[in-house]
């Protein structure tokens, strides 16, 4: 009787137990629910090749970064494997190039393509289209690069390009452009993730946007300061994952292990 005893009482706790370790298992770290941003970075434009300084300069993609775009939209249902509610880009012509191209993919109207303003890449003023090169020749320039990074509340002095040349002036050419701190570009950066996720909520939304921004992005998440944002940016035409729960948490989904 006792043995019969014992052995409904471990039957009863192995029942009771068996809910709990299935809910781990399915958790496996991740956020359940929630809503899910996919940052696209554009694809290669001349001046990434030529390591001139883009930040607001509208530039376009080149040969390479159309097929970048298209090979990643081609590859989508294998590699992403998640359908989109909706598409998200910024402003500048690199990025909505990247979108209409994905929208084609994922079975989206590129009229319904939303454009925010505030997911540009951040402003860098008078070192707009500067060649980085030169960046490092020139010593007022250098040190306002570095004040930059080394000063997050700095902000580069505004006023047109620096440094025109024949090939960049047909994008600079009678423009100013303002400078930006690093913290006033996170904060809008930010901001307008935030935004979108509440106007979102339990979608899957592609952003389309620019190096910079995903690196600020995943400093936020990842509670990195935010002058080391260059060592978080992606390549051209690649897919970062952030899942943001309905608690407030952001994890960033597949993130590197150190």
């Amino acid at each position: 009787m006792v043995r019969k005893s014992v052995a409904l009482i471990v039957t009863v706790l192995l029942v009771l137990m068996v809910p709990a370790f299935t809910s781990c298992a399915q958790g496996g770290g991740e956020v359940v629910g929630g809503t899910t941003v996919l940052l696209v970075r554009h694809g290669q434009t001349d001046w990434n090749v030529l390591g001139y300084l883009q930040g607001w300069a509208d530039t376009t993609l080149n040969a390479v970064g159309l097929s970048e775009v298209e090979a990643l939209g081609a590859s989508w249902e294998k590699e992403v494997a998640m359908s989109v509610d909706v598409i998200y880009s910024s402003t500048l012509s690199r990025t909505k190039q990247s979108a209409e191209i994905l929208a084609k993919y994922l079975s989206i109207d590129p009229f319904e393509i939303r454009l925010e303003p505030n997911l540009r890449e951040f402003s860098i003023g008078i070192l707009t289209g500067v060649p980085s090169s030169q960046l490092k020749a020139n010593q007022d320039y250098l040190n306002i690069y570095k004040n930059w990074l080394a000063n997050t509340d700095y902000a580069q002095p505004t006023g047109p390009s620096g440094m025109p040349d024949e090939y960049t002036k047909h994008c600079l050419e009678g423009k100013e452009f303002i400078g930006e701190s690093l913290n006033t570009c996170r904060n809008r950066v930010w901001n307008a993730l935030e935004k979108i996720v509440s106007e979102n909520k339990g979608k899957t939304i592609v952003v389309s946007t620019h190096g910079g921004v995903i690196g600020m992005a995943l400093c936020v998440v990842t509670d990195t300061p935010i002058e080391k944002y260059n060592k978080q940016v992606p390549p051209n035409a690649s897919v970062i994952q952030l899942k943001f729960a309905d608690d407030g948490t952001v994890i960033w989904v597949n993130a590197p292990s150190e």
